[in-house]
């Protein structure tokens, strides 16, 4: 599955959590123990928040614990030491169904018999939902890529086994790059019903237009009427990259800005590229 547009307007403004009101079941409660866990060397804590082999948990383990013994001939005894994370921010930068970014700032202090020392390691974390768990997973060293360029590095989609390549397709309606601009826009609107009508049929039965739905209603309870938000369009730009017979790629650049009473004057730049093909002779966006 490819990374959808979609991940970036209903996370437009991230969400910031702190370390005491990060709610489990979220990737920023798994961020948050995988984080904590590891930076105050407790493996069970960490172990039980990542997607691990067998071979890797005894490698951490094996490292855990030979930092431990380190600390305990230097006169350190780990059972004295106290970690105060209530300073960590934790905040959801990009999700869509099965992976998620979540960035870690702030301050956490140490503090045990050789003194007190306030620290800051800021970081961003790859989560991925396995068995209905989010877990840190992943490559971590890509952990600071948009989500969509760390999908574009998991492999390339495949290409349709029944249409040959370059040969034509009988299609009406909207042109590739007209049928990913009024997805796009209908993203950006949180428009369940006009999203539907220009994806294939494997993102409508992975329920993304009910993701929009959900988003959508969780910003009128907390009381964002997304009615009022005024969108500006007028500085994006699509081209079509490729169109062999039922395949197509449209890139779409440039910058989406918005206001809104309560959330004020927000703007991201876009560069993504979508996939496409032609599903009962329409051209429809392809991302999963």
């Amino acid at each position: 599955m490819r990374c959808l547009l979609l991940v970036l307007a209903m996370l437009a403004f991230p969400v910031v959590a702190m370390a005491g009101d990060v709610r489990p079941g979220t990737p920023e409660f798994a961020a948050k123990q995988a984080y904590e866990g590891g930076h105050s060397l407790n493996f069970e804590m960490m172990a039980a928040s990542a997607c691990m082999s067998e071979a890797d948990r005894q490698e951490l383990k094996a490292f855990f614990d030979a930092q431990i013994e380190e600390l305990r001939q230097g006169g350190i005894d780990l059972a004295l030491v106290r970690y105060d994370f209530s300073g960590l921010n934790y905040t959801l930068l990009e999700q869509d169904r099965e992976l998620a970014r979540v960035e870690i700032t702030g301050p956490y202090i140490i503090s045990g018999p050789m003194g007190t020392n306030r620290d800051q390691d800021p970081d961003v974390l790859i989560l991925e939902k396995i068995d209905g768990r989010w877990l840190m997973c992943g490559d971590q060293d890509r952990a600071r890529m948009p989500l969509a360029e760390y999908r574009a590095g998991l492999g390339a989609p495949e290409a349709s086994d029944t249409v040959e390549a370059g040969e034509e397709v009988a299609v009406s309606g909207p042109s590739p790059v007209e049928a990913t601009r009024m997805f796009c826009e209908s993203v950006y609107r949180i428009d369940g019903p006009v999203m539907e009508k220009f994806m294939c049929a494997e993102m409508r039965e992975a329920g993304v237009a009910e993701m929009a739905g959900e988003a959508r209603s969780e910003f009128e309870a907390s009381g964002v009427r997304w009615s009022e938000v005024k969108h500006d369009f007028t500085n994006l730009r699509y081209q079509e990259l490729r169109r062999e017979g039922d395949q197509a790629e449209v890139r779409l650049t440039g910058r989406y800005a918005f206001t809104h009473p309560q959330l004020g004057d927000n703007e991201q730049e876009e560069d993504q590229v979508f996939r496409l093909v032609v599903e009962d002779g329409r051209w429809v966006v392809c991302d999963e």
